[in-house]
């Protein structure tokens, strides 16, 4: 009897570790944030979970000897296909929700036998959050390759500007005023200048421009540039400020986020061809961790100073937004836009550590939002001294110039000495050293490109500390490349010559080099 008692106790925890089992998958199943179904081998729904449910938005009885086409609506599949051929597969295909909006999705198909019978679960998962972060990075890389090369074509096209504009300053010193054919070279030499321009915002983009970062306030950058934007959009659009009196400081480029107010003051004026309101509102942000996913990229948390930028204009849609800060894109007709603009702006904000986001709709306007880091520095208020018009002196000091472009390397020495400076000449870093080892008397200032073949300018100038360690060092660029400037190899206080520049700031920077104790040379950036 006992025996019995025994069987059937073992009997009923068996049904019960059944169940049990039962309940446990079938929990599994509904919490599973994929859509989980079963088919026969007709392609009829059998069973399926809370997740396809409010995926396809069908109740449970109504799914039943529906056709999976029917329920999941692949474009690729005919109404009573088999469920798959590539059993255990992962295949990505279009389904369609409950809204009739189509999706990507990515579907699983694995066989069974029950009860003599072939069943087909599919595990379906939207994939659309995947697509949107690939599409993301695809386009981040995009735009990293073509900063590259857009930085790239700068420095070179910087050396040639340098030649350019350099020589044409030195020929127009020389040249009456009424010679005849001065005009002929101002030309050549204006038209150097606005290829600089161009150059520079080539840089910017690519973040490999020269910044001077220092603490400031976004509101007193707004004010003053308030005259010039109101006579650069003209009288038919309305400025309307909304700046906040307790704004926190940010440390940025003065210049460069003047840039960036011109330029998004520029793109708006050119979406409102009829005239209409352009709003400009700075605020303090504190974005904590959630916001900061939210946004697109995401950003880092912390305490940003917002500047946003709105038009009425004639917005634009999502496509376009995509593409808007990639250079040399423009919706203007051929002939009234480089491109340039947005692009420089996307630049200066990413190099000055930044995000630019932009909300438009068609026929709704847009708006530019700007998120820079806080800095606790105190925002300085001072102007930036005014260079001196006169001419800077020279001296007979002894100079060594380091430069692989031959023709930028003949441009300086003829510079330098025409100032009185004995100039000795080197094509690469090695050479340089060979120079002054041999040399017997003192090197005065080295003058190095930054960027060179094989040793640069900053490694050069460490090894002159050796050869001879009461030589100054002044750097020439054609552009920062990010492993110089970001990561510290040219030290604070360096001076800074940055190409295309003119003969005579040139001479006034080396001047102000030897004058100046070596500890405390101070940095500067001449375009």
């Amino acid at each position: 009897m006992q025996k019995r008692v025994g069987r059937t106790h073992r009997g009923l925890g068996n049904d019960m570790s059944l169940k049990e089992s039962e309940a446990r998958k079938g929990t599994i199943l509904e919490s599973s944030p994929d859509a989980v179904m079963t088919f026969n081998s007709a392609g009829e729904v059998l069973e399926f979970n809370r997740a396809a449910e409010r995926t396809f938005g069908t109740g449970h009885s109504p799914a039943m000897k529906q056709l999976w086409s029917e329920v999941i609506a692949p474009s690729w599949l005919a109404a009573g296909d088999s469920p798959g051929r590539d059993f255990g597969k992962p295949a990505e295909i279009t389904a369609r929700g409950t809204d009739g909006v189509e999706f990507p999705a990515e579907l699983t198909v694995s066989p069974a036998r029950v009860s003599g019978q072939t069943i087909y679960t599919v595990w379906l998962r939207n994939i659309t959050e995947r697509r949107d972060l690939e599409a993301q990075l695809w386009r981040s890389q995009k735009m990293e390759a073509v900063g590259r090369l857009a930085g790239g074509v700068a420095h070179d096209f910087n050396n040639l500007l340098t030649v350019i504009t350099g020589y044409s300053d030195l020929i127009l010193s020389t040249l009456p005023a009424r010679e005849p054919w001065r005009h002929m070279v101002e030309e050549i030499k204006n038209a150097g200048d606005r290829a600089s321009a161009l150059t520079r915002q080539l840089l910017a983009f690519s973040r490999r421009q020269v910044l001077a970062p220092r603490p400031l306030d976004l509101n007193a950058i707004v004010a003053n540039l308030d005259k010039l934007l109101r006579r650069l959009i003209g009288e038919d659009i309305d400025i309307i400020n909304a700046l906040d009196p307790a704004l926190w400081t940010v440390k940025a480029d003065p210049g460069q986020i003047e840039q960036v107010l011109v330029n998004l003051a520029v793109n708006a004026r050119d979406a409102m061809p009829d005239g209409g309101h352009l709003k400009i509102k700075t605020a303090n942000a504190t974005i904590g961790l959630d916001e900061a996913r939210r946004h697109n990229p995401p950003m880092t948390p912390g305490q940003y100073v917002m500047l946003s930028v709105t038009d009425a204009g004639c917005g634009m849609d999502q496509n376009t937004q995509t593409l808007i800060f990639e250079p040399f894109f423009t919706t203007k007709p051929e002939g009234q836009g480089t491109g340039l603009g947005l692009s420089t702006v996307y630049g200066i904000v990413k190099q000055s550590g930044g995000y630019i986001w932009v909300e438009s709709q068609p026929g709704r306007g847009a708006t530019f939002t700007i998120y820079l880091p806080r800095t606790h520095e105190t925002a300085s208020t001072a102007t930036p001294p005014v260079p001196e018009a006169a001419a800077a002196p020279g001296g007979e000091e002894t100079i060594l110039v380091a430069e692989d472009e031959p023709a930028v390397r003949e441009l300086a020495q003829s510079v330098l000495e025409s100032a009185g400076y004995t100039v000795l000449e080197a094509s690469c870093g090695d050479e340089a050293i060979r120079i002054a080892l041999s040399h017997e008397r003192p090197i005065h200032l080295l003058l190095t490109d930054v960027v060179m073949p094989q040793m640069s300018g900053p490694e050069l100038a460490k090894a002159m500390e050796t050869v001879s360690p009461n030589t100054a060092v002044v750097y020439m660029s054609g552009y920062a490349e990010r492993s110089v400037v970001q990561q510290g190899i040219v030290r604070p206080g360096a001076t800074l010559i940055q190409k295309p520049f003119r003969p005579a700031d040139l001479v006034k920077e080396i001047r102000k080099a030897l004058d100046a104790p070596k500890a405390v040379q101070t940095e500067s950036s001449v375009g």
